[in-house]
């Protein structure tokens, strides 16, 4: 049984190999300076629109992070930034055009939690509108795996897809607002993963190793057990968020659910069990 639960943890960390770089796919953006002070806030006018607009572009072109943007992405994500969030909100949470003018700044934590949630969804359609959610799926989907463990064409369309929906648009805000993942980010992570990324192919895989071929309805069944399972979708945000994570458990509640789904032959063949004795 051991070895059963010894390939339903490796799905897992397949699944979430390496962690999750936001910075990779969005690095114009996110932490840093938790110190801005509270200030009675000028109007806005048009000439500090154009001020920051054009601050924003500067450091996101200048920044060699961002070798994955064209010309035209920089400039469709600094208007996002500008007009999406807008200079008022930059400026409460001690934004200036300096700053953002710097290749490398990254905004405040104080910005992103000062955000409604109506106004990250608009951003978030902003952000996808310039091609980030498929940037930033590349980027989700590079870091799955590499070789025979690699996403298969679905899976990887899958969650190119699902950074795409309109569902996604406040993860993809919130992934673009933080340097590291924060809960909610890496659960919504998970969930994409969970969601897209076929477990049972996975734990097949595995299993060829042991000379043992899971059937589709094998496969299928193990899907649902992993999409079905909290601990699982915990162990997976928290890989994500490269904390320590909780692997008994995942073990214990995916391990089991998943050891129901395989045939006796299966299971004894996986759990390095001898073939039953069969007595005429």
């Amino acid at each position: 049984m051991r070895r059963v639960a010894a390939l339903a943890l490796l799905a897992a960390v397949l699944a979430a190999c390496g962690g999750t770089d936001y910075n990779s796919a969005t690095s114009s953006s996110t932490t840093a300076r938790p110190n801005a002070t509270t200030t009675t806030l000028a109007p806005v006018t048009a000439d500090d629109r154009a001020e920051y607009l054009q601050a924003a572009e500067r450091g996101i072109l200048d920044d060699p992070r961002n070798t994955d943007f064209t010309d035209a992405q920089a400039r469709c994500l600094a208007r996002a930034l500008v007009n999406g969030i807008g200079v008022r909100r930059l400026r409460a949470a001690g934004v200036e055009p300096d700053e953002l003018r710097r290749p490398g700044y990254d905004l405040p934590p104080l910005l992103e939690s000062s955000l409604s949630r109506a106004v990250k969804r608009d951003f978030g359609a902003r952000l996808q509108a310039c091609g980030l959610g498929e940037l930033f799926s590349n980027s989700i989907a590079a870091s799955v795996g590499a070789g025979k463990n690699a996403p298969a064409p679905e899976e990887l369309q899958c969650i190119r897809a699902a950074f795409q929906a309109p569902q996604q648009r406040e993860l993809l805000a919130d992934a673009s607002l933080e340097t590291k993942p924060s809960a909610s980010s890496a659960l919504g992570l998970a969930r994409v993963l969970l969601g897209c990324i076929s477990f049972g192919r996975l734990v097949a895989e595995q299993a060829k190793a042991d000379n043992a071929s899971l059937s589709d309805d094998e496969i299928s069944c193990i899907d649902r057990a992993a999409r079905a399972s909290s601990a699982l979708e915990g162990f997976l945000a928290d890989k994500i968020r490269g904390r320590a994570v909780d692997s008994k458990r995942a073990v214990r509640e995916f391990g089991v659910a998943m050891a129901l789904c395989l045939t006796p032959a299966h299971l004894r063949q996986l759990a390095g069990l001898p073939p039953p004795i069969i007595s005429l």
